[in-house]
C-alpha cells in the first residue's frame, strides 16, 4: 500500500465508491460529529430489523445480493448466539451496522474460501468482522460513523470477549481502508465469493495484540482527528450505551426465543432450509439456555 494514503483518505475513497452506486435523488445527511453517534449492541426487534434492512439495501445496491421479500439481509450466522450485531445511531436513527461472528462449531463465512490455519497457529481467539454498512444518506460524511463502529468493534471483540485475531472478507476495492488500520492481506484473491452474490473478495487479518504499535507509528505524530492512535487507544467512546458496556462474554444469546422464531422462521425460511449439521449445532447452543421448547423447528 502507498504509505501516503491515510485511513481518512481510504475511508473517503470507499465512501465515494459506495455513494456512487446510490440514486442521485437521495437527500444529503445532516451534519453531525463523532459525539453525536450513539453505539450499542442490537438486542430489540426494532434494532435488529432496522440493521438487517439497512444491510439489505446496501448489499442490493452494490450487487452483493438479490432483493429479498423480507427486505432484510439475514444469514444463519445471525442466528448463532456467538454473533453480535453492533449499531451506530444518529438522532435515534440507525446509520451504521457491523457484525462480529465469534468462534463457533460451524466456522466463519471467510473460511469457505480463505485458509486461517496460520492465524490459528499463533494462538488466541478468532472472530470475523462481517456485514458492515453505512446508511446511504450518511456515506459522504461517514468517516465518523465508520471509525466509531470500528473502535466499538475492537472494544467489543478484545475487551469483552478476549478476541486476539479479527478476519475479514471484503471486495478488493474496500481493502485499503482496512489496510490503513493495520489489517494484512491474506494470500489469495477469490474471483467469485458466494456469500456476496459472486463478487470478488480478498481476505484480511489483524492481530489485536500488536496492531496498537502499527497505529502508533502511523498516526500518533498527526494532529487533531487524524491522530487515530489517540482516537482508538486514548479517547473514550462517549456515546456507548450502558447496555453495550454491560454485555458480557457469558454466552447468553442476544435474541430471545420469540426473536429467533420471528427472524428465522417467520420472516425468512432459514430454519426450515438449513442442513442437519447446522440445525444440530444451533439446537445444542440454544438448548443450554432453555430455548429448545420455545422454538418450533
Amino acid at each position: 500500500m502507498n504509505q501516503s494514503i491515510s485511513a481518512f483518505e481510504a475511508a473517503d475513497a470507499q465512501a465515494f465508491r459506495d455513494h456512487s452506486t446510490y440514486p442521485a435523488h437521495r437527500t444529503e445527511a445532516p451534519l453531525f460529529t463523532a459525539d453525536s453517534v450513539e453505539l450499542r449492541v442490537a438486542r430489540s426487534k426494532d434494532d435488529l430489523e432496522s440493521a438487517f434492512k439497512l444491510l439489505h439495501d446496501a448489499y442490493v445496491d452494490c450487487g452483493y445480493m438479490e432483493p429479498q421479500q423480507s427486505g432484510m439481509r439475514i444469514s444463519f450466522y445471525n442466528a448463532l448466539p456467538t454473533t453480535s450485531t453492533l449499531i451506530a445511531l444518529h438522532e435515534g436513527v440507525i446509520v451504521g451496522t457491523v457484525s462480529l461472528i465469534r468462534e463457533n462449531q460451524i466456522g466463519f463465512p471467510a473460511e469457505r474460501v480463505f485458509d486461517l490455519t496460520e492465524i490459528r497457529r499463533v494462538g488466541g481467539a478468532v472472530a470475523e468482522i462481517s456485514a458492515l454498512a453505512i446508511h446511504a444518506r450518511y456515506r459522504k460524511r461517514g468517516s465518523h460513523i465508520l471509525f466509531a463502529l470500528m473502535k466499538f468493534m475492537f472494544h467489543h471483540a478484545r475487551d469483552l470477549f478476549g478476541t486476539r485475531h479479527l478476519v475479514i472478507a471484503v471486495h478488493p476495492t474496500h481493502f485499503p481502508l482496512y489496510e490503513s488500520l493495520g489489517f494484512k492481506r491474506l494470500p489469495d484473491t477469490v474471483d467469485s465469493y458466494d456469500f456476496v452474490n459472486g463478487a470478488p473478495a480478498v481476505g484480511g487479518h489483524v492481530d489485536l495484540a500488536t496492531v496498537a504499535d502499527f497505529i502508533f507509528r502511523r498516526y500518533a505524530h498527526l494532529s487533531g482527528r487524524k491522530n487515530l492512535y489517540d482516537y482508538f487507544y486514548r479517547q473514550r467512546l462517549t456515546r456507548l450505551s450502558c447496555a453495550a458496556e454491560t454485555f458480557t462474554a457469558d454466552g447468553a444469546p442476544v435474541m430471545s426465543p420469540r426473536l429467533v422464531k420471528y427472524f428465522f422462521a417467520e420472516q425468512t425460511s432459514i430454519l426450515r432450509d438449513m442442513g442437519e449439521h447446522v440445525r444440530g449445532v444451533l439446537r445444542s447452543m440454544y438448548r443450554a439456555h432453555g430455548y429448545a421448547g420455545e422454538l418450533l423447528w
